[in-house]
């Protein structure tokens, strides 16, 4: 049996809304995904259980399966007697993932799928838990990414070093490569979306209102910790829209301010702006709203002192939706320098940019 055939079957493994077997399989291309990913040597991990489970069978994998409800266990195992599936290599940990993933000892695993429960915080737990056994260049799926929880865990990880994002099947799924250890005790100043978050909600004003009622020596550390934080940001935060009329478009693309923002009108399928903010050898951070006409995507390239030109390794590529897109772009080089680039879209068609801010870091 392979995936085609499955995605024939399509198996009703879980509870609908009244009881009845019901299938909430998680969308084909992430299924074709692991089935790219995953072969007999494998070692993954899955939180929840559905379809994907009998892949990870079909494909001979060792596998860890944890879900809390043993009538879809059941269900999976029924499934595989009447198709002849084994499931020898797969093990059920019949349990809520809360309580498996910080006792359960593994070896390196080669590919995790994060899609169990959804309320706050668990999703955040099953990453931290499951994502620290991963091996370095091992694939990290995250379902559901339409969940705020699950956008939120996207967003973090899409200004992290040591993820690469691979595909983003927005709205509903992310596909991320752990391209190096470390990243799971960091300082909050150390993480680019909390940073920019942080900032959102005038930090560090708030700390004052609590640090009075913090012990001397807590005081004391804070008020240290502070004030190298401060030191940290170069500027404050800028709306780069409000330059807009130093915003350079290749020649097929009209500008206009409108209420909402900043309209780029392509007749072509390469729209390109320059932006007029040169780098200084800082960290930057970038929050970018925008509204698409079509499925696409929005890549942000910029120069360096070493390659002063547009190229690939010097650009950040994001998915976009039909719809609003809210992005967090973070470039960590230090030898950024030089026009910025912006192509909002690989299709003609009218983009509103609402907020295109920037942040500098020194780090």
């Amino acid at each position: 049996m392979e995936l085609t055939d499955l995605l024939k079957l399509k198996p009703k493994l879980h509870d609908g809304p009244k009881g009845e077997p019901y299938s909430w399989q998680m969308s084909d291309d992430i299924l074709h995904v692991i089935d790219k990913y995953v072969s007999q040597a494998s070692n993954t991990l899955e939180t929840g259980a559905g379809v994907s489970t009998l892949l990870f069978a079909v494909k001979g994998a060792n596998h860890v399966c944890v879900v809390p409800f043993e009538k879809e266990v059941s269900r999976i195992k029924e499934f595989c007697r009447e198709h002849n599936i084994s499931l020898d290599k797969v093990h059920f940990e019949i349990d809520f993932s809360e309580n498996v993933l910080p006792r359960m000892a593994t070896g390196e695993l080669d590919l995790i799928v994060i899609d169990g429960a959804h309320g706050f915080p668990l999703p955040f737990i099953d990453w931290y838990y499951g994502a620290s056994k991963l091996k370095t260049g091992g694939i990290l799926i995250i379902d559901d990414t339409q969940v705020w929880t699950g956008h939120v865990l996207k967003m973090f990880l899409s200004g992290e070093p040591e993820w690469q994002l691979v595909a983003d099947y927005a709205p509903r799924c992310v596909v991320f490569k752990k391209i190096k250890d470390g990243g799971f005790g960091k300082n909050e100043w150390a993480q680019p979306y909390v940073v920019q978050k942080t900032v959102d909600l005038l930090y560090p004003d708030y700390a004052r209102l609590i640090m009075p009622f913090a012990p001397g020596q807590l005081r004391a550390k804070e008020r240290e910790s502070y004030e190298a934080n401060k030191r940290k940001m170069s500027a404050p935060v800028t709306n780069l829209l409000d330059s807009y009329k130093k915003f350079e478009a290749d020649k097929d693309t009209i500008i206009t301010k409108v209420k909402e923002g900043i309209l780029f009108d392509s007749k072509s399928d390469d729209p390109r702006i320059l932006l007029p903010y040169l780098f200084s050898g800082v960290a930057h951070i970038f929050r970018i709203v925008i509204e698409s006409p079509c499925d696409t995507y929005l890549q942000l390239y910029y120069q360096t002192t070493d390659t002063p030109k547009y190229t690939e390794d010097n650009s950040r590529a994001y998915t976009l939706i039909t719809g609003e897109n809210e992005l967090v772009v973070s470039v960590n080089d230090n030898k950024a320098a030089g026009q910025l680039r912006l192509d909002p879209g690989s299709k003609r068609g009218k983009y509103l940019i609402k907020s295109l801010e920037i942040r500098g870091i020194r780090s």
